[in-house]
């Protein structure tokens, strides 16, 4: 059975792969001195070089730290020196591994419990420092079996690499399915990555069961009306915003670094097309409370903070106690154990199922209202079909904050008859002074929306052309009072 199939065809069984980590992880040790629980970054691209490097140091109960190879300098030195990796895998050590005449070594049998962390994952910081989140093999493990039963996966599956692996979902791309037998198809080509039409012909001519694509690219393929025959489609990472349901199955799935990458999921099947697109229920062994600001439970339909509990969630954050002070609280209904405030708002819907509402920062406060920016999007994409895709924003100009709205579509929209709409679905505050249109949606290197690329295109006379500034002294000083009320 093959384990890993590259784009230009070639196979590599799971004997073979077993035989290569064996042989990886004895190099690694041998020359390099590794021992269990040691730090060991990894900078490489997806490629089946990333999946030996992954399981060769997870048999040597080390800790598997991935670092892009497109990270700034900076980034990727303050990751490993915070993380005190004991080495960096790059391609001069595979280089000096492969000059090897390949041999039979005996296969690493180190002691290994379920508490022992098996990888160390950097997200990003409120206050530019980034965050290290340390999950352990019982994490891992919890999020693999609950994976492979509800997507039904088995030796006879075939999956994508598609994520950077400096997002966590390309450790959820490879653990579930090394572990069912299935095979591991690692998409390096930017031409077929960034082509939805050209995407959607590898995963039909590959027959691929499962994939996992970023959210803004699930809605390009719906919005393009592609079908896909044989794929199961997950996504994440971002709240979906879709008119109709697609043309292939598709999974929502919702979860933060800090509880292994997925907390809840939602079959779009299961979608009335009538309101925002659920994250779903709660994966196996994880609870999930909506609480409101004293720590209580919220009905259903009010919003609050989504908190989580369970065998997912990881003990806090690297050399950050005060953080994990901060975000990794006592249980309230459980003594003993840990909740994780992730700082995002949903709230329950009556058969179950979860609504995001997005983060605490995204519901922000302008000249004294509280605005939810997805409130924004939802009525950009309702102004017509052909707009496939729509993302609003707070930009700061000086002392002055305005809206700014971007939108994509897959034919011509008339601006002004848009900001009418606006007009009529919106009150004046929510307006948002700028609407952008544009070819594509930036993206993060993690497929995550790009807001700062986003801003950056915004012209900033637009921004306030719905707010008149104070003319005289007195309405300064009203002006200056009110800021002071309102916040």
């Amino acid at each position: 059975r093959s384990a890993i199939q590259t784009m230009e065809g070639a196979r590599l069984s799971y004997a073979a792969l077993d035989r290569k980590t064996d042989a990886f992880a004895h190099y690694l040790k041998t020359t390099y001195g590794l021992t269990a629980q040691q730090r060991v970054g990894v900078c490489l691209e997806r490629s089946e070089w990333l999946v030996i490097s992954y399981m060769a140091i997870l048999k040597l109960a080390a800790v598997y730290v991935p670092i892009d190879p497109t990270y700034p300098p900076e980034r990727s030195n303050f990751m490993i020196e915070d993380s005190a990796c004991a080495l960096v895998i790059d391609e001069g050590i595979l280089a000096n591994f492969q000059a090897q005449a390949e041999v039979v070594v005996p296969r690493p049998l180190p002691d290994i419990t379920a508490e022992a962390i098996a990888y160390t994952i950097y997200t990003s910081g409120s206050t530019g420092r980034p965050k290290g989140v340390s999950l352990s093999h019982r994490n891992l493990l919890n999020l693999c079996r609950w994976h492979n039963r509800y997507y039904g996966v088995s030796e006879a599956s075939s999956a994508t690499l598609y994520s950077g692996i400096g997002f966590d979902a390309s450790i959820w791309e490879m653990s579930p399915y090394l572990l069912a037998g299935a095979t591991l198809f690692p998409i390096e080509d930017p031409a077929i990555r960034l082509a939805p039409e050209v995407l959607c012909a590898f995963l039909n001519e590959h027959r691929i069961s499962h994939s996992f694509l970023p959210t803004t690219l699930c809605q390009e393929f719906a919005a393009r009306a592609l079908t896909l025959s044989d794929t199961t489609v997950l996504t994440g990472g971002d709240s979906l915003k879709l008119t109709a349901k697609p043309l292939f199955s598709l999974f929502n799935n919702y979860g933060p670094t800090e509880n292994t990458v997925v907390s809840t999921a939602f079959d779009l099947a299961d979608w009335d097309e009538k309101g925002p697109i659920p994250i779903g229920k709660p994966i196996d062994n994880t609870q999930v409370y909506l609480l409101d600001g004293d720590g209580h439970p919220v009905p259903i339909g009010v919003p609050g903070e989504l908190c989580l509990s369970g065998e997912s969630l990881a003990s806090g954050y690297l050399n950050q106690p005060q953080l994990t002070a901060e975000k990794f609280v006592p249980h309230p209904f459980e003594p003993g154990a840990q909740l994780y405030r992730t700082g995002d708002l949903g709230k329950w819907l009556p058969d179950g199922n979860i609504v995001f509402l997005g983060r605490n920062d995204d519901q922000i406060q302008l000249r004294g209202f509280r605005i939810e920016l997805g409130e924004i999007e939802h009525a950009i994409l309702r102004f017509s079909p052909q707009i496939t895709q729509a993302v609003a924003a707070l930009q700061h100009n000086g002392n002055q904050k305005g809206l700014a709205a971007f939108y994509t579509a897959t034919g011509p929209i008339d601006a002004q008859d848009l900001s009418r709409y606006l007009d009529r679905q919106l009150p004046e505050y929510m307006k948002p002074g700028a609407l952008c249109a544009l070819e594509e949606i930036p993206l993060t290197r993690n497929g995550k929306i790009d807001r700062a690329a986003l801003l950056a295109q915004v012209p900033e006379w637009n921004l306030t052309v719905n707010y008149v500034e104070p003319q005289t002294e007195v309405e300064q000083e009203l002006a200056t009072i009110w800021q002071g009320i309102l916040g």
